[in-house]
């Protein structure tokens, strides 16, 4: 396993798993994320707060134009502004609109990019298999540098917070190995990596 250095572009959620009409929850740098895809199947990264009352936008709708507050029936416009106050004659508000992160769907990851020259590294899944993503209850660096110590899966570390992250990751797969059994394999040693972490943690 591997660690990659990611150079400002941490993966939050795999692009499969923002469906239309759906609506993802993540966890980056003590931040809560919504992640939807519009019906221009973009997908978006916002913070998980409605700037009117607070509420997780993620308890609301994905109606494909525009994402819906669950409270009050505030709708967002793809860029982020409300369009659509149901309360107030539907009336847009384009000088209130929700937090976006800058982010880019690469490689089967949807990634953050935070600060300029931010890239995503070269991913590429052709010959691999995508993992899923595994919450380890640890701080990043500590995972990072637990991780360094085999080279034939190339992984990311994001944190969640300061003592929580997230491992995203891609693994080659053998020779006339089905895809679930590659998936197995390499889930087995993530969380045999993270037992012993955690273990180690409360120790």
């Amino acid at each position: 396993m591997s660690a990659a250095v990611q150079n400002g572009a941490w993966p939050v959620a795999l692009e499969r798993d923002v469906q239309p009409a759906s609506l993802v929850r993540a966890g980056y740098f003590n931040r809560e994320l919504v992640l939807w895809r519009g019906d221009d199947d973009v997908i978006r990264v916002w913070e998980d707060r409605c700037p009117h009352r607070s509420i997780r936008l993620s308890a609301g709708r994905n109606l494909g134009d525009s994402l819906q507050c669950i409270y009050h029936g505030w709708r967002y416009g793809k860029d982020g502004t409300v369009v659509d106050i149901p309360a107030q004659n539907h009336e847009a508000r384009p000088d209130i609109s929700v937090h976006s992160f800058a982010s880019e769907t690469t490689g089967g990851f949807v990634w953050v990019l935070e600060g300029e020259g931010a890239g995503t590294p070269d991913v590429d899944p052709v010959d691999g298999v995508l993992l899923r993503p595994l919450f380890f209850a640890a701080a990043a660096e500590v995972v990072r540098r637990r991780l360094q110590d085999a080279g034939d899966l190339q992984l990311f570390v994001t944190p969640v917070n300061d003592c929580a992250c997230t491992v995203f990751g891609s693994a080659p797969r053998q020779k006339g190995e089905p895809e679930l059994d590659t998936v197995r394999r390499c889930n087995r040693r993530l969380t045999e990596a993270r037992r012993a972490l955690e273990a180690g943690a409360k120790q």
